[in-house]
């Protein structure tokens, strides 16, 4: 990072925070380019702003009403405008992914994903971007 970049940042940057960059790369009258930092986001920032849809992968067998019912419930505390995607995986492995209704759409800054992953299992929540 250049350090004009890292002064108009300073006061963003957290140690140990996980950032996603939007940069440019710039030639100028220059031999090399150069990559100019335009924006920083951190991953809530990121969440809120650039998902456009959430995936939750659900096993038949292994998920069942129980895990429905607490999913509904986590879904509904957290109404929005991204819409939710169930991927469904059968015993023998064939996946099927449905589209929920609008009435089912969520804030993905506001989803609790770590109450959804104690149902799903680890990596059963998906974020879809734009």
């Amino acid at each position: 990072m250049w350090p004009s970049d890292y002064a108009r940042f300073k006061e963003d940057f957290v140690d140990d925070r996980i950032y996603l960059f939007e940069a440019g790369v710039e030639w100028g009258d220059r031999e090399d380019p150069v990559v100019v930092l335009r924006r920083l986001l951190t991953i809530d920032q990121a969440r809120k702003e650039l998902t456009r849809g959430l995936i939750l992968k659900m096993s038949l067998g292994q998920h069942g009403p129980e895990a429905i019912d607490g999913v509904e419930r986590v879904l509904k505390r957290s109404p929005g405008p991204c819409t939710v995607y169930l991927m469904v995986r059968d015993g023998s492995g064939r996946t099927a992914q449905l589209r929920l209704g609008d009435e089912w759409r969520v804030h993905p800054a506001q989803i609790k994903v770590d109450e959804l992953e104690m149902m799903l299992g680890e990596g059963a929540v998906l974020f879809t971007g734009k």
